[in-house]
C-alpha cells in the first residue's frame, strides 16, 4: 500500500522532445521509492482537442488520476 502518489507528467507533444528522456528516467527512480505510487502520463497519449471548449475537453482518465486521494 502506498502513502503516496507523485505523477511524472511529460507535458510536451512536440516531435524530438527531449524531456521524454528525463521523464522516464524520473518515473523509474520514483518507481524504486517504497510506499510511493507513480505513473508516467504522456500528454501526447491524451485525446484532447485544439479548441476552446473549456470542461468539455478534459480528460476523463486524466483527472482522475491526478485526483487520487492520499492513502
Amino acid at each position: 500500500m502506498s502513502n503516496i502518489f507523485i505523477p511524472v507528467i511529460l507535458g510536451t507533444n512536440r516531435q524530438g522532445r527531449i524531456s521524454e528522456f528525463v521523464a522516464k528516467f524520473v518515473y523509474e527512480q520514483v518507481e524504486k521509492w517504497n510506499k510511493v505510487e507513480t505513473e508516467l502520463i504522456d500528454i501526447r497519449q491524451l485525446k484532447i482537442p485544439i479548441d476552446d471548449a473549456g470542461e468539455s475537453i478534459k480528460d476523463a482518465e486524466f483527472s482522475a488520476t491526478c485526483d487520487k486521494p492520499e492513502a
